[in-house]
């Protein structure tokens, strides 16, 4: 999941430089690049494309907004397709985003949050859910960005679990064996890298 500052670099002040060329992101994508069974999906370029569209990250908070997480959704159902063909995936004109008003993380920890609010998107489908794929079975292991993509991905597949991701350990095998889930998406900020 890439940082917010990393989809919306321009808006870095001039005096922040980066210390290396290669972010720990683009690290871990050359890294995984080669390992088998293993789709690595970087959302940086889904987003950056979504951002001229309309606003992916909550402006006084480091999250994305549900926009944000439709655009990652779509991007991740893209490789999901290739193994699962028959997944139904959101089209944009079943989906509406209505805008509302909420406290951002980092007004919230600069205790501004009455003075600067923020504008989130809320989704709304507009289209009644298609015959999801019911056997299909997704566990999605995350931070808090991974909340915003469970309603997606609940429209995509059968049964959807999320695990709380805590640490930065292995993946949680107890579930993985009860679950016995299709696909495992593994969600983590670019920040915790």
């Amino acid at each position: 999941m890439p940082d917010k500052h990393t989809v919306y670099a321009e808006h870095m002040p001039a005096w922040v430089n980066r210390i290396e060329p290669r972010t720990r992101l683009d690290q871990l994508s050359a890294r995984v690049a080669d390992v088998p069974r293993l789709a690595f999906i970087d959302l940086r370029q889904a987003l950056i494309s979504a951002k001229a569209v309309h606003q992916v990250y909550y402006q006084h908070d480091t999250h994305w907004n549900d926009f944000g997480a439709f655009a990652g959704y779509r991007e991740i159902m893209r490789y999901a397709r290739v193994f699962f063909p028959d997944a139904p995936v959101i089209a944009s004109d079943q989906i509406a985003f209505e805008s509302r008003t909420m406290e951002g993380d980092l007004a919230r920890m600069l205790h501004l949050a009455d003075l600067m609010p923020d504008e989130a998107y809320n989704a709304r489908f507009s289209a009644h859910r298609p015959g999801r794929t019911e056997n299909l079975r997704l566990l999605i292991v995350g931070d808090s960005f991974a909340e915003a993509l469970i309603p997606y991905f609940s429209w995509s597949f059968g049964k959807v679990v999320r695990a709380i991701r805590g640490g930065y350990g292995d993946l949680p095998e107890q579930i993985i064996e009860e679950e016995k889930p299709d696909v495992v998406v593994i969600e983590m900020a670019e920040r915790y890298l």
